[in-house]
């Protein structure tokens, strides 16, 4: 079949390879592309079982990222010198079987030359070579379609056929008027009664143009609106009823009288009023309080010295001068150490977050859920969820998140989240990208995710608690399927995130969470909007 593999190296590229499977998916139909072996039965040879699987395509596209080769810094050993690595099996497979190859480099990573590749894939380095990067993601992958198009020879324009048949249908209608011209010049001898007026004739024989298909003109009158003319295109005579040409009906002579039918006009298009300019608004006037003097300090005044009687004193005594008693020293005032200082990015405790659900099918649970923060150290957040409506969960659920630290969690009644405190703790204005996000067992049964993310950069985003200039952020995560073909409709190998992060909120305003199976169904699509937040 003219199928579409994509080989990739999980921990090098999944990312990539689960933005371009949607995209190929959207164009080629999800039947034709192929990016992951869905589970090997025991006792199958796994070597037969991917020459099988990339068999049953026309082309690999082999995602190829800086780690594609699987160096391991600790050692020399290379995934890609084991023979039972399955991107080696898969490329090597492609080319003994001389299926078309198309390398395709990611993440500003440099083609690998014959002499890093086994013998097997030696001739993968002479194959030309795509780059994608998710800075120019709509160009960069648009060359891959084009490259997939000329393959599978669907390149042509589409456009040719409707271009022919309309220009089969003009030298059709300009034969069929030059025949109704020498009909009615020639033929000096025919009754009057028998000639058909121009307008007669396009009115019996009506045919839409481009003008008509694409602007329908509304009738001029009430009897016009019930004319065969004026009718819908639903309306038009069976097409198995085949019509005979124009040139074939203009040499017929037609009937003594030919029914007077109105013709449709199209009703003049009124031309809008010009809006008179709007005056100049008046500039503000703004008055500048008087400044007032500024009051002066308080004046201290020493306190009046006591003055205590003296004895009388003789002449000799009178030279004699008593110092005078030391006052006592009063104790020094130490200043109060100010507060420190509160960052005002960072959630504070108390702070709290209302969150409305909605899924993707009817029997998708919608809730109103309560986010509140139950402590704040300034690295870390714990918070706390409960669901209001319609079946109101336990208030006191407890989740603790590192504030820098790029994580998912599966718990909560949000479900799945990637790390809601981040913008709160990070610039994001900087290109940031993660990878090896850390990923728990879904449901205790699914493991295994390799995540990463990167910043799409600044958009404006609209929820119920008001419209915010927010940072979106894109998060995929990727697993292996294990669960066989029986289940594999059910286990799930991908989560998309989209989140978009709004700075005066502290924490996203909206996220939307999807969850693919292993063939490629939307299990699940949640839309998460914030209703209300921290004032």
């Amino acid at each position: 079949m003219d199928g579409i593999f994509i080989s990739y190296r999980r921990e090098d590229s999944s990312g990539y390879a689960g933005r371009l499977y949607d995209r190929l998916a959207a164009r080629f139909g999800r039947e034709r592309v192929f990016m992951d072996v869905e589970g090997i039965d025991p006792g199958t040879d796994f070597i037969d079982a991917i020459d099988s699987a990339v068999a049953s395509c026309t082309v690999l596209l082999v995602l190829i990222g800086p780690k594609w080769l699987g160096e391991d810094p600790g050692s020399d050993a290379r995934r890609i010198d084991d023979p039972h690595d399955f991107v080696r099996l898969e490329t090597a497979a492609a080319l003994r079987r001389k299926i078309r190859v198309l390398p395709v480099l990611v993440n500003d990573a440099a083609m690998p030359g014959e002499d890093d590749l086994p013998p097997d894939l030696k001739a993968l380095a002479r194959r030309q070579a795509i780059e994608i990067n998710h800075k120019q993601w709509e160009a960069s992958t648009g060359e891959v379609l084009k490259a997939l198009d000329r393959i599978f020879g669907t390149d042509k324009p589409r456009w040719r056929l409707p271009a022919i048949v309309a220009a089969a249908c003009v030298a059709l209608a300009a034969g069929g008027w030059l025949s109704w011209h020498q009909l009615t010049t020639d033929d000096d001898t025919r009754p009057a009664a028998s000639v058909r007026e121009p307008a007669d004739a396009a009115t019996d024989h009506a045919t839409p143009t481009l003008l008509a298909a694409a602007e329908p003109l509304a009738p001029a009158s009430p009897a016009a609106a019930e004319s065969p003319a004026a009718a819908p295109p639903s309306a038009a005579p069976d097409a198995a009823t085949p019509s005979a040409p124009a040139s074939a009906n203009a040499g017929a002579k037609p009937p003594a009288e030919a029914p007077t039918k109105p013709a449709v006009t199209a009703p003049p298009v009124a031309t809008p009023p010009t809006a008179a300019p709007a005056p100049a608004a008046k500039p503000r006037e703004t008055t500048t309080p008087p400044k007032q003097p500024a009051p002066k300090p308080a004046q201290t005044t020493k306190p009046a010295a006591t003055v205590r009687p003296q004895p009388e004193r003789t002449a000799p005594e009178a030279a004699i001068v008593t110092p005078p008693a030391a006052e006592p020293k009063a104790a020094p005032v130490r200043p109060r150490s100010a507060p420190a200082a509160v960052d005002s990015r960072l959630p504070r405790t108390g702070e709290s977050w209302v969150y409305r659900t909605r899924g993707l099918w009817a029997t998708s649970p919608q809730r109103t859920v309560v986010v509140t923060v139950k402590a704040q150290d300034g690295t870390a957040v714990t918070e706390s969820m409960h669901n209001t409506e319609p079946d109101p969960g336990p208030a006191g659920l407890a989740v603790k998140w590192r504030g820098n630290e790029a994580r998912i969690a599966h718990a909560g009644g949000l479900g799945s989240e990637f790390s809601p405190f981040i913008g709160a703790f990070v610039d994001l204005q900087q290109d940031m990208s993660w990878s090896g996000i850390p990923s728990p067992d879904l449901d205790g049964n699914w493991g295994d995710w390799y995540a990463t993310g990167e910043v799409l950069g600044r958009e404006p985003v609209k929820v119920p608690a008001g419209s915010f200039e927010a940072w979106k952020i894109e998060v995929w995560s990727t697993r292996h399927a294990t669960g066989g073909r029986t289940i594999a409709g059910l286990e799930p190998v991908r989560i998309h995130f989209l989140i978009w992060y709004a700075p005066g909120q502290k924490r996203y305003v909206k996220m939307q969470r999807t969850l693919v199976s292993a063939i490629g169904r939307n299990l699940e699509k949640d839309t998460i909007e914030l209703v209300t937040g921290p004032p």
